[in-house]
């Protein structure tokens, strides 16, 4: 029998013996079907900040984020294979390690030492992608949670968070959930008052955003704004304003998108005071969407929801995904009946406290 011993960082050392009933009956240890399963809960970004571009080509952000009730569902069975592999619902996803689940899964299994003889992950999906909705990193946290329980490992919220940080920007805080402060690329997480009790809806129009194509706009917003600075010629006057100069350059509607007050909705959260917070929505990526479809879509769908009774609307990380804060259930429903007449991904959620640590 080979015994493995693993030290991560916030773990007490658990030994691992390969004489688990995993190994040679196909179950996963403490299960009678084999089969364990974890909601992998989406986020939103009610604030968006991005500080300045790394020379790696990462960029340094702050964004107060939330977990949402709209999740997919991870599962996991052995395969005995020998191979980590995942299904889903929705055929375009990976298969291999270019899925997050499964790269999560490299991980933790090498982080850990933990001995398998392959696994197979089913993820439903219910969250949309390229939506700034996260799915693909509350996925893979979601794998790190389960592989956490399903092999009794017993490792820390730290632990997997440090272990998700590996894997991807956003599954640190997914790996925790409820209101958080990300900082850095979504390492370093501290926590916040949580939002007060709401309904938040969600409407993703049909463009896909990716993050790489959002900051890639952004880049190139700063270069812009840069150039003007130093009196190069844009097609805009020296000393125009930032926000001007991007709606000029770019064609971006001015007063669509506003700087997030951070400190202001922390200090509103303190006091549990939803209206005030809600008044403090911002997300900088909203301003450098350029003059397509998915720029017209966020616009009025923020409208449209503000009209409805919102206290406010923000899009979420690379969008196109809008988030719209209600105090009011009926408000909140009957917005969601409006928008369904022009758009399929339409959904009511609430707040989700922290899930993990």
């Amino acid at each position: 029998m080979q015994t493995l011993v693993q030290t991560w960082p916030g773990t007490r050392q658990e030994t691992w013996s390969e004489t688990w009933a995993g190994t040679r009956t196909g179950a996963l240890p403490g299960t009678r079907t084999g089969t364990w399963a974890e909601k992998a809960y989406a986020k939103i970004n009610l604030t968006l900040e991005v500080l300045h571009r790394q020379p790696d080509g990462y960029h340094d952000l702050r964004s107060l984020m939330q977990t949402v009730s709209l999740y997919d569902v991870i599962t996991v069975t052995h395969s005995g294979d020998g191979t980590l592999r995942a299904a889903s619902n929705l055929a375009s996803l990976p298969t291999d390690r270019d899925n997050l689940v499964v790269a999560a899964a490299e991980v933790f299994l090498e982080a850990t030492g933990i001995p398998v003889k392959g696994l197979c992950f089913t993820i439903e999906k219910n969250i949309p992608v390229f939506a700034g909705l996260g799915g693909g990193s509350a996925d893979a946290a979601a794998a790190l949670r389960l592989l956490n329980r399903a092999y009794a490992a017993g490792l820390s919220a730290r632990a997997l968070e440090e272990m998700a940080h590996r894997v991807g920007s956003d599954v640190p805080f997914c790996v925790r959930g409820g209101t958080q402060l990300a900082e850095g690329r979504g390492e370093r997480l501290s926590a916040s008052p949580p939002l007060p009790p709401c309904y938040i809806l969600l409407c993703k129009p049909p463009a896909a955003v990716s993050t790489r194509e959002a900051f890639a706009w952004w880049d190139a917003s700063r270069d812009e704004t840069l150039g003007a600075s130093r009196g190069v010629s844009q097609g805009v006057s020296r000393g125009v304003s930032r926000s001007t100069s991007l709606g000029a350059s770019r064609g971006v509607s001015q007063g669509a998108a506003k700087k997030p007050d951070l400190a202001g909705f922390l200090d509103a959260l303190s006091r549990g005071y939803l209206s005030g917070a809600a008044r403090c929505l911002g997300n900088v990526l909203e301003a450098v969407l350029p003059p397509t479809q998915a720029d017209a879509d966020v616009a009025q769908i923020k409208g449209m929801m503000m009209d409805a009774g919102a206290l406010g609307a923000v899009m979420s990380g690379s969008g196109p995904t809008v988030a719209g804060l209600f105090d009011d259930a009926g408000a909140c429903a009957a917005a969601g009946a409006t928008l369904r007449e022009r758009y399929a991904d339409v959904y009511v959620t609430r707040p989700v406290s922290p899930i993990c640590g």
